[in-house]
């Protein structure tokens, strides 16, 4: 995921500005700005792997943590929801853990298309074998919803028991 930082610092174009990734990828600013730690330079690999503070740790990028992935799975549901209209996070499909395809930032690769998923570093493979993993969209920016819409598909088909 990768959450446009050009909303706290201005003088970022875009969110792959030199400008957004020299800020975003040093530590005093990702302790600042918790946007910041989702920073995720499509364009550096190693730099991203190097700097970031949460995204590539969590995601087990650097080194695999099991302890992570008997987390997630000891989850009933994982479910994600991608806002079609999203203007913090880009790109959206990163809210279904896609992202940018290795060394550019156009093309998309799906989480299956990805080497997340396909290496299963965080067990998310297993998990949508075993259909725990929820794929759901909604028509709005950033954590924008109806309470109806978000009745129905989160808290009838995964809360109510």
């Amino acid at each position: 995921m990768t959450i446009v930082v050009r909303r706290q610092y201005r003088k970022c174009e875009s969110s792959t500005s030199k400008r957004c990734v020299d800020q975003a990828r040093h530590r005093w600013v990702q302790k600042m700005l918790v946007q910041a730690t989702f920073w995720h330079d499509p364009l550096n690999e190693d730099m991203y792997r190097k700097y970031s503070t949460f995204l590539s740790d969590i995601n087990n990028e650097n080194t695999i943590k099991t302890e992570y992935i008997k987390r997630l799975q000891s989850l009933d549901n994982f479910v994600m929801i991608k806002f079609d209209n999203d203007t913090m996070v880009q790109p959206v499909e990163s809210e279904w853990f896609g992202f940018y395809k290795p060394g550019q930032s156009v093309d998309i690769e799906t989480l299956q298309e990805s080497s997340l998923y396909i290496d299963d570093r965080l067990g998310l493979q297993k998990m949508n074998d075993d259909s725990k993993l929820h794929f759901l969209s909604v028509d709005g920016n950033h954590l924008r919803f109806e309470w109806a819409w978000f009745e129905k598909n989160i808290i009838d088909p995964f809360l109510k028991k």
